[in-house]
């Protein structure tokens, strides 16, 4: 991830530059100092419960939920919003706008994997170009593809 300024989101309540230039939805795979982790509900964990945890592992800014509290976090550390999941989608929406690559949506019910992997083999000789790792295909796997996005890849496989 290029490095952004979360005060170009407009739902991002402080003046105060607030440039990241990772985001993770994982507390153990922050590796930045201007992380923003992004607290995600799910079906078998909360990402809320990871908040302290990516803090102290170096995280700079949390997305959480308006109502989640818990002690021991400085709260110029948390970004309030109703949903994490829609902020991610905007943020990654926002810097999608500021990375100049073609995208290229591989969408269909079978074979999306392979054909992204495939293109990228076929494109990346001509351009730099960037593919979506691993299988990332659902809401939050494009929010982060796009989040992965260089400034220096003309080509953008999601």
């Amino acid at each position: 991830m290029e490095p952004f300024d979360l005060r170009k989101w407009k739902s991002l309540p402080s003046q105060a530059p607030a440039v990241v230039d990772q985001i993770a939805i994982d507390s153990r795979r922050i590796t930045s100092k201007n992380a923003l982790f992004v607290a995600l509900g799910g079906a078998h964990s909360d990402g809320h419960h990871y908040v302290k945890e990516a803090l102290l592992r170096g995280a700079r800014f949390a997305l959480v939920q308006h109502d989640f509290s818990c002690a021991g976090i400085d709260e110029q550390s948390l970004i309030r919003v109703d949903s994490p999941l829609r902020a991610l989608q905007a943020i990654a929406a926002l810097y999608r706008q500021e990375m100049k690559a073609k995208v290229v949506a591989v969408i269909g019910s079978y074979g999306k994997t392979m054909t992204k992997d495939l293109l990228y083999h076929l494109v990346e000789r001509s351009f730099p170009t960037f593919a979506s790792p691993e299988s990332f295909n659902s809401q939050i796997g494009v929010a982060l593809s796009l989040l992965s996005i260089k400034k220096e890849q003309k080509i953008a496989i999601i």
